[in-house]
């Protein structure tokens, strides 16, 4: 479970910057949050983050620097070790400056703060923290090629710790290295990452495969089909079936997720439809998702199957720009399916981008609202709406405020008719 992501100096994001599901102490909708009660004190935990603001705010960016975070942290399982870092680029004095990453998760009821600093050339700093009776204990802290071992974690990877360190490379991340030889903090670290699920409206074909290679396990299909049958889409099932073998790259911007998997493929959806002779049923025939659908179907249908992996797996899956191509209804039905007590009883979390106001209405709380806007100086900065102003009521007309401008994030446009003179 993640419990709080930080980034600084990366892309669009000159400052500080925090993602935190800690829920804040108010109370409407409370099964958009679940209890965690191992970590000495209880605390609740947001099932779901929402991130509003106008085009080019940085929304997007939130998503790269968790992708970024993630593809480091793996990438000695991905034989990738340069650092294609980039930072804010709009302040002369940042550009040179590292950026810094870091994770607060919670894994097998044990809390872990990990993160790192780097440059384009070499990582900077990293360090990992565990809490064991609401105290933070340091495991290790690197500063270069200085390295600072608690007494404990020295013995628990394959060659010791401390052996390690030294064939750590300078653009490689320490963790990685402990990962590979089975350290089990490490590992644990790492597989979490690994069942985390990126989603970038850019490539279908990706989603698509994900999607049908979960239709070949009963538990999948079933699901998967129940859903449809209740989304009205105007067919009742769907099958899958491979049609070649694919080739292409190990990272795929589009879509992260099970990276690592031995066999790629590439899958076809098929949609059943009902035939009807006059109001009579006469059989049923077969269309092609991609090609007989329209987009919004397409796009539903592709992303049942990461939700419902990361709902099973208790994972945290990203997506921008969810409700592009899909209706108001089926937006609220992914939200409500997923912040459910029912579906979603083991803390999955989504964290999604949105320009879809109608769901500020009803469906989510105060502290799942983040809106985002940039400035010339600062660069992107967010906030929550609870935190902008915890003054503001409940019941307020968030959807109609958001759309006026009261919260920021929207974009600054003359409406006016007469803005051309043909």
């Amino acid at each position: 479970m993640l419990l709080k992501f930080v980034f600084e100096n990366y892309l669009s994001f000159k400052k500080n910057t925090t993602i935190d599901f800690e829920a804040a102490s108010i109370r409407e909708i409370p099964e958009n949050t679940i209890t965690i009660s191992n970590l000495s004190i209880e605390v609740k935990i947001l099932k779901s983050l929402a991130i509003y603001g106008a085009n080019a705010s940085g929304k997007s960016n939130i998503l790269k620097a968790f992708r970024f975070t993630r593809n480091q942290i793996l990438s000695l399982s991905n034989n990738q070790l340069s650092l294609i870092i980039e930072p804010y680029k709009l302040d002369p004095s940042t550009e040179s400056k590292p950026s810094l990453f870091e994770v607060t998760i919670l894994i097998e009821e044990t809390k872990y703060r990990y993160g790192f600093a780097l440059t384009k050339d070499a990582i900077l700093k990293e360090w990992l923290y565990i809490t064991e009776k609401r105290k933070e204990i340091l495991l290790f802290e690197r500063n270069e090629k200085d390295y600072q071992i608690e007494k404990k974690f020295k013995s628990e990877a394959e060659g010791s710790a401390l052996m390690l360190s030294k064939i750590t490379r300078e653009n490689t991340l320490y963790i990685s290295t402990l990962g590979q030889f089975k350290s089990n903090t490490a590992q644990k670290i790492l597989n979490w990452f690994t069942k985390s699920i990126i989603i970038f409206d850019s490539n279908n074909q990706d989603i698509l495969n994900y999607t049908a290679g979960l239709l070949k396990e009963p538990y999948f299909k079933k699901r998967i089909t129940d859903i449809i049958g209740k989304a009205d889409l105007s067919f009742s099932s769907i099958e899958s079936e491979l049609q070649e073998k694919a080739t292409r790259s190990v990272y795929s911007p589009g879509f992260i997720a099970a990276l690592y998997d031995n066999e790629l493929k590439n899958y076809r959806i098929k949609t059943s439809h009902n035939k009807y002779s006059g109001s009579k049923l006469a059989g049923h025939t077969f269309f092609d998702l991609t090609d007989d659908e329209s987009l919004g179907s397409q796009k539903f249908v592709m992303l049942l199957g990461p939700l419902l992996k990361a709902l099973k797996e208790a994972s945290t899956i990203w997506i921008d720009e969810l409700d592009a191509r899909l209706h108001t209804n089926l937006l609220l039905f992914v939200l409500r399916f997923f912040n459910s007590r029912i579906n979603n009883p083991k803390g999955s979390q989504l964290i999604y981008t949105s320009h879809n106001s109608v769901v500020l209405k009803k469906d989510l709380r105060r502290d799942q609202m983040i809106f985002v806007k940039r400035n010339n100086f600062d660069g992107s900065v967010l906030t929550t709406l609870h935190n902008w102003d915890s003054k503001i009521r409940s019941d307020a007309s968030f959807d109609k405020d958001y759309l006026e401008g009261k919260y920021g994030a929207v974009p600054k446009i003359d409406l006016s008719p007469d803005l051309f003179d043909f």
